[in-house]
C-alpha cells in the first residue's frame, strides 16, 4: 500500500473517529470537522481507487499559466 493511501485511509478513520466523539461529547465543530475530514478522504480514496482500476472518463486536469 503506498503512503498516499495509508494516509487517505488513516484520516478517514480519524475523521469518522473525530465524528463520534463529537456526538457524544456534543460539541458541533467536532462533528463537523470529522464528517469534512472523512468525506473529503473518502473521496480522494474514490478517486485512486477509480485510478487504479482504468475507470476515469478523464484525463486529470492541468492548469496551465494564462500569459
Amino acid at each position: 500500500m503506498s503512503f498516499s493511501k495509508s494516509l487517505a485511509w488513516t484520516l478517514f478513520v480519524v475523521g469518522l473517529i473525530g465524528t463520534w466523539v463529537g456526538v457524544y461529547t456534543l460539541g458541533v465543530e467536532t462533528v463537523v470537522f470529522g464528517l469534512i475530514m472523512s468525506s473529503i478522504s473518502g473521496l480522494v480514496l474514490l478517486h485512486m481507487r477509480a485510478e487504479a482500476m482504468g475507470r476515469l472518463d478523464h484525463s486529470p486536469r492541468t492548469y496551465s499559466r494564462l500569459a
